[in-house]
């Protein structure tokens, strides 16, 4: 009777990493999705692509900066 239930142990077991996989998988193509797709596509939206390029006309490299090292005067837009 232990063998059997060796072989079924085996076999959950077997079919748990499959699933652990599969869910790894899922969330890095999740992530890949976001970051080749989503992230590009709002890069291009009016908003976006206005504010970096006023970052880039003052001077910032918007894709170096970090939120907790800028000034709080840099989030400031002024009034047209």
């Amino acid at each position: 009777m232990p063998a059997a239930n060796l072989s079924v142990d085996a076999k959950s077991e077997s079919i748990d990493r499959r699933r652990q996989w599969l869910r790894l998988g899922i969330a890095v193509g999740v992530i890949a999705f976001i970051w080749l797709v989503v992230l590009p596509r709002l890069g291009e939206t009016p908003p976006v692509k206005r504010h970096i390029e006023t970052m880039k006309a003052a001077g910032i490299d918007p894709s170096a900066m970090f939120y907790t090292e800028l000034e709080p005067h840099l989030f400031l837009q002024p009034q047209k």
